[in-house]
């Protein structure tokens, strides 16, 4: 995890059980990072899931944009949701 400074974001995630955690990644990372930061957690309960803000809804499911590209620069609420 990268320490806190310019070219970070600071994500945290709502997971579907309620919990939240948080993690600073790299500007420059790619939307995929996020899911497989979810993927190694490993605390999803199910097989696909996407990420997305609440208000306004906005689904990140661009995996090779960067987080400065998708707007998730200096921090963002993410929520895991069930794709079904």
């Amino acid at each position: 995890e990268p320490a806190n400074g310019p070219g970070t974001a600071l994500i945290a995630f709502r997971l579907p059980q309620g919990n939240r955690v948080t993690r600073r990644f790299l500007a420059s990372d790619t939307v995929q990072a996020l899911y497989d930061y979810l993927d190694a957690y490993g605390d999803i309960e199910f097989l696909h899931y996407e990420v997305a803000t609440n208000m306004p809804k906005v689904v990140y499911n661009d995996k090779a944009a960067t987080l400065e590209a998708a707007g998730l620069v200096p921090q963002a609420m993410l929520f895991v949701q069930e794709v079904v």
